[in-house]
């Protein structure tokens, strides 16, 4: 059986033996899991590396329980995100990236053809910094179409660093299970962060890491091997393409190959939902799953606690009648309790007595102290706007810019937030120069920033009423 073969999709498993690493167990993968809720557990397991799987066991006390279990797949309640991180920087020299890149597009193209409606796909680059090409869940067209933004104009390589900006995206996608597939030559010239804490972070927040290894000479693939230790200690895949073989036949089956296992080691596992009617209401469920290889593999799934409820006596306001005392030979007298009313007249007097006497101190120290005269406090002035957007609606609101350099897009981080779906999530930076005009950059982002009916390629001046267009957002540019 090929290592990472899922009989419910198929593939080109064989094209990969020589390239894909094996392990020599498969183990239980970190995105597996159990929850109990509407009186089902459900158990979804993922094994790593992918196993055919002959029996499921699901025990409590020792007894079995009745269960079903169907492949993760199936469920159309279960997700994927997947997001490709694209490697944009020049390199070495510029030509052969412009020819990575070209095979770069030709992989993602592989993935969406190959993709299903449960699969989320969104794609960014990074060099320096990492810039939103279309966001995770966007349309498969939309994303053949946006792609083409990709170009290898990055100064820089922080692999690391952005590859934990890619994990938080995609942590935050809303998603049964989370993947990231890193397309890169495995160089990285940020000396602040490792690629312990890109594992740190990956493995925190249960995101597998895929690599398609990208050398562009000899000299490239020892840095590879970071690459491939990456993918291996999250339970991903990892691919190192050859040198020397870009745009070629053998290359596009190896990229379909190696896109249709990136889709199976996500999808791969099954679900078990187990009612829990006839189950104990303490007791660990015990769930054992054995491979046609012989290997087993045990999940205690423990029970939430259970509040104890209160006495019958609590309940009901009800006392409960207290067991007789046995009898003794000398009969002691009995001495009658006292009288509940007379207590309570006692009660209500000592706490007269106390408010008459707190109040007659406040009046006392009233009268000593002498008043102070209030000094009302001198509200901070409101910061000046150093320009401001005049919407192009009905409405023709203004939106102050306060910051000397303001980020604009569709994610809430930015200083200026347009939630409309044509803006990318961190599209444009507003920026004050000295002598206090204005100059606009693009972020790389997919529709670009047009400037009076124009596209800018990287930044631009501002002036007085210049008319701004990101996306479907349109609006001129205010100093006054």
């Amino acid at each position: 059986m090929f290592p990472f073969w899922n009989k419910h999709r198929g593939g080109f498993a064989a094209l990969l033996l020589s390239l894909l690493p094996f392990a020599s167990e498969a183990a239980i993968d970190t995105v597996s899991r159990s929850s109990e809720e509407s009186g089902l557990l459900k158990f979804q397991y993922r094994l790593f590396p992918a196993a055919e799987v002959e029996k499921i066991e699901v025990t409590q006390n020792g007894k079995p329980l009745a269960f079903r279990a169907s492949p993760f797949a199936n469920n159309p309640l279960n997700t994927s995100a997947i997001l490709v991180l694209v490697d944009t920087s020049t390199g070495s020299t510029k030509t052969p990236r412009d020819r990575t890149l070209a095979d770069n597009k030709q992989w993602i193209a592989a993935l969406l053809s190959q993709a299903q409606s449960h699969d989320l796909i969104g794609v960014s680059s990074f060099a320096n910094d990492l810039v939103e090409i279309a966001p995770i869940g966007a349309s498969f067209s939309d994303i053949h179409h946006k792609i083409d933004a990709l170009k290898a104009n990055g100064l820089g390589t922080r692999l690391y660093r952005r590859g934990i900006d890619a994990i938080e995206i995609v942590a935050k996608t809303h998603a049964s299970r989370r993947a990231l597939v890193i397309l890169s030559d495995g160089k990285d010239e940020d000396t602040g962060f490792t690629k312990d804490d890109l594992l740190q972070a990956a493995q925190k927040n249960n995101v597998m890491i895929f690599a398609l290894g990208c050398p562009e000479a000899e000299t490239d693939i020892p840095a590879l091997g970071n690459l491939e230790k990456i993918a291996a200690e999250t339970h991903g895949l990892y691919l190192q393409e050859r040198v020397g073989t870009a745009g070629s036949k053998e290359r596009a089956k190896t990229d379909a190959a190696f896109a249709q296992e990136v889709l199976n080691a996500v999808d791969s596992g099954e679900e078990i939902v187990v009612p829990l009617e006839a189950a104990d209401a303490t007791a660990p469920i015990g769930i054992e799953i054995t491979t046609k290889g012989g290997e087993k593999f045990s999940f205690s799934h423990q029970r939430p606690a259970v509040q104890p409820s209160p006495t019958p006596a609590a309940a009901t306001g009800t006392t409960t009648a207290a067991t007789p005392a046995p009898a003794t030979a000398v009969a002691k007298k009995a001495v009658p309790p006292a009288p509940k009313a007379e207590s309570r007249v006692y009660f209500i007097q000592i706490i007269v007595i106390l408010l008459l006497a707190a109040t007659g101190l406040w009046i006392r120290k009233k009268r000593l102290t002498p008043p102070v005269e209030e000094v009302p406090e001198t509200p901070e002035p409101p910061a000046t706007p150093l320009a401001f957007l005049e919407m192009q609606d009905a409405d023709s609101k203004r939106v102050p810019v306060f910051q000397k350099a303001s980020r604009i897009g569709r994610n809430p981080s930015n200083d200026i937030v347009f939630a409309n779906t044509s803006v990318s999530g961190y599209h444009a930076e507003l920026h004050s120069k000295r002598d206090g005009t204005f100059y606009i950059s693009d972020l790389g982002s997919g529709n670009g920033v047009v400037l009076n009916e124009k596209r800018i390629s990287q930044s631009a001046d501002l002036k007085e009423g210049d008319l701004i267009e990101l996306g479907e957002v349109r609006f001129r540019f205010r100093l006054h």
